[in-house]
Parts: structure tokens; C-alpha cells; sequence
């Protein structure tokens, strides 16, 4: 549960971050310097922890999980943000765990469960009503097409290391490692302009990002889906656009009404339904039965 909150805080935060970065730098070329200081960081940890890498169907795992993360996922949203309003992404995002249950279901790895479908459809009424405004006045059918089809990247990329008992350090070393040259590409075939920030303030977006988000909640998020239904994980993605909006409130002063709130509660209670419903049918029943790298309580 610890993991999961952090998860969610970091990611909450990254949009209000993304924001304000974008005055310095191009996004995909953002989006590459982002990986280049995560993949230093990682595979120093990777060093001093004295992690292996990974090798066989481990390495086949993380590398597709980079290639439709950080290759595919990340161009793709940061593409979208470039033309719908950041709220509106954040909505579509939250439709995660409906798209990981139907994938997961076409993997055959889960059943469809009532209650979590129900719990999903909970939580993503009330993301709609606090973006109600954004969805009202519309956008660039491009913009919401491509953040979709972010969605779809980020929850097939769970589905590769779904399961997958491998460091989520070095997986996600890996994935950075291949991630990076697709973003490289893109950028380039795109016209950004590759220029590094030019002030110390510059660089806080960029740092903070890559320790806080590709680092810190890659990690956590990674760990999370080896423990827990990629369905379950991906709730992430319901609870962030309620932490971006109150942010966005505290630090761009922007108004929260009663439909916010109101809007806010649902989410809640559909994060707490399917939350208590995985603790319930994940609790060991002794020590034994816990698994081995998941972290005991203190």
C-alpha cells in the first residue's frame, strides 16, 4: 500500500513539472534527457547494489517493457499534451486498469471481476467530472487519439513484466537503455531543437523528473506489478489526475469547485473498493507465504 501511494504522488506531481519545463525544452528532447539521467542513476544502483542484469527471458522482458514504455508510451503522451489540455490527458490516463483488465483478459493471465470493472467505472466518473470543463470545450481528436493509444503502451508494457520476479531497478535500467534512442529518433524526425537548459532552474524539471518520476515511481511502479494484478497497479493512473488538479491548485493558484470535490470523492471510493478487494484476496496467511523481495512491514 506504501508503494502504491508513493506511485502516486510522484506521477501526480509529473504533470505540474512537465508544465513547467516546457518553456526551456522541446518535449520529446525533454523526454531524452529525462532517460539519459535515469539510465546513469539506475545503472549506478545497479553497480553498488551488485544487481545482475537481466539475461535469457528476464532481459527479453524489461527490453520490451522499455520499448512500449519509455519508446512508445512516452512520445506518444508527450505528443498528445502538445494538443489537449494537460486535464483532459490526465482523464484519458485514467482509463488504464479498464484497458490492463481487457488485455489481461485477452492474455488469459485474469478473469474479468465485477467488482474491480465496477470499481474502475466508479473512479473514472468522477476523474470526468472534474474535468468536466476540459472534455466540454473539446480538443484535437489527434491529441486525444494519440494519449489513448499512450494508455495502450503503458498497460501493455505492464503485461511484459507482469509476474516477472527480476530487480525492477535493472529492468528498468534496460528499459531506459532502449527507450531512449526510439525517443532520440523521434525527436529528431520531428525538428526539436536539441538544445540543453541554459540555467540551473532550467535543469530542476528535468532532474526532478528522472529521479522522481523515471527512477523513484518507474521503479516502485515496476516492483508493484510483480507483486500485485497489473489491473490493480494501474489505479495509478485513476488517482493521479486528482493529486495534478490539486497541485495545479496550490501552485498555479487554479479554482477547485464543488464538482472537483465532488468528483474527487468518487475517485476514492473507487481506489479504496478495488484496494481493500486486492489486500483482502492477497493477505498471507504466514510468513512463508509472503513473498520473498516484497518488503515486510516495520
Amino acid at each position: 500500500m506504501i508503494a502504491f501511494v508513493a506511485c502516486s504522488l510522484i506521477w501526480g506531481s509529473t504533470f505540474l513539472v512537465i508544465k513547467l519545463g516546457a518553456d526551456e525544452l522541446a518535449p520529446l528532447w525533454a523526454v531524452c534527457l529525462r532517460l539519459v539521467l535515469a539510465i546513469a542513476i539506475l545503472s549506478i544502483l545497479t553497480a553498488i547494489l551488485k544487481i545482475p542484469w537481466p539475461k535469457g527471458p528476464f532481459l527479453k522482458a524489461a527490453a520490451l517493457y522499455g520499448l512500449l514504455e519509455f519508446g512508445g508510451s512516452f512520445p506518444l503522451l508527450y505528443s498528445a499534451e502538445s494538443k489537449i489540455p494537460s486535464g483532459l490527458g490526465a482523464l484519458v490516463y485514467a482509463t488504464a486498469p479498464i484497458w490492463a483488465m481487457l488485455e489481461s483478459w485477452v492474455l488469459g493471465t485474469e478473469t474479468l471481476n465485477a467488482k474491480k470493472l465496477g470499481a474502475a467505472a466508479i473512479s473514472i466518473a468522477g476523474v470526468a467530472l472534474i474535468f468536466l470543463h476540459e472534455v466540454t470545450a473539446g480538443g484535437s481528436v489527434i491529441g486525444l487519439v494519440l494519449a489513448v493509444v499512450s494508455v495502450i503502451f503503458a498497460t501493455c508494457a505492464g503485461q511484459a513484466l507482469s509476474n516477472q520476479k527480476q530487480s525492477a531497478i535493472a529492468a528498468n535500467a534496460v528499459g531506459a537503455m532502449v527507450g531512449l534512442p526510439v525517443c532520440l529518433i523521434i525527436s529528431r524526425l520531428i525538428g526539436e531543437s536539441w538544445a540543453l537548459p541554459a540555467t540551473p532552474v532550467a535543469w530542476l524539471p528535468v532532474i526532478y523528473l528522472a529521479v522522481a518520476g523515471s527512477v523513484g515511481a518507474f521503479v516502485i511502479f515496476s516492483w508493484l506489478i510483480t507483486q500485485w494484478p497489473v489491473s490493480s497497479v494501474c489505479f495509478v493512473g485513476v488517482v493521479v489526475p486528482v493529486l495534478a488538479m490539486i497541485l495545479g491548485a496550490i501552485v498555479r493558484h487554479e479554482p477547485i469547485t464543488a464538482t472537483s470535490v465532488a468528483g474527487a470523492a468518487l475517485v476514492i471510493i473507487g481506489v479504496v473498493l478495488v484496494l481493500r478487494h486486492q489486500v483482502t484476496a492477497d493477505q498471507p496467511t504466514n510468513e512463508e507465504s509472503r513473498p520473498a523481495d516484497c518488503p515486510a512491514a516495520s
